[in-house]
């Protein structure tokens, strides 16, 4: 008798795929919203801002294991040290549009919240967004987008957006 294996080779290809869409939420603004080259996120101690991203995954095979999704941002200013400050970023359930306001924010997931704590010195900051993306490669129709979110600390941060003139600071 021959002694037979079958290998099955995983392919880890990497995808860069850019936010296609942004906006700003604040009760500043409570009727409206913020569309401009960076996504503001966190509270002042006055106003809370939310800022909310759509990526377009549609590109990508219905039949791949997600091994690794990280969300890069590009960061504005806030280049401090503070470890304690966090942020969390949600799916969101319902689509968003430039009609988007503070009043009318979109519901998140609040179980599927991804920590991450963007006060550092460094230009970048990456969380780990890999169990948002696999569901949204299971479920095409539950990519609604994501929304990044700071209410417990008096701090803010601004990030690039999608409407950001340099792509290399598009999320």
């Amino acid at each position: 008798s021959i002694n037979r294996f079958k290998l099955e080779v995983i392919s880890l290809d990497t995808f860069m795929i850019p936010a296609s869409k942004s906006l700003t939420l604040t009760d500043k603004i409570p009727n409206g919203n913020i569309r401009n080259y960076k996504m503001i996120v966190g509270c002042d101690g006055k106003f809370e801002y939310h800022s909310l991203l759509y990526f377009n995954v549609s590109s990508l095979p219905n039949n791949i294991i997600v091994a690794n999704a990280e969300l890069t941002l590009f960061k504005c200013d806030g280049f401090h040290n503070d470890k304690s400050v966090e942020f969390i970023i949600y799916p969101i359930y319902d689509h968003f549009s430039i009609y988007t306001t503070y009043f009318r924010i979109p519901s998140v997931d609040k179980f599927r919240g991804t920590r991450f704590y963007p006060m550092t010195s460094k230009s970048t900051v990456t969380a780990d967004i890999t169990r948002i993306v696999s569901s949204w490669i299971k479920n095409a129709s539950s990519n609604k987008g994501i929304m990044i979110s700071n209410v417990w600390n008096n701090s803010i941060a601004s990030f690039g957006s999608s409407s950001a003139k340099k792509q290399q600071i598009v999320p």
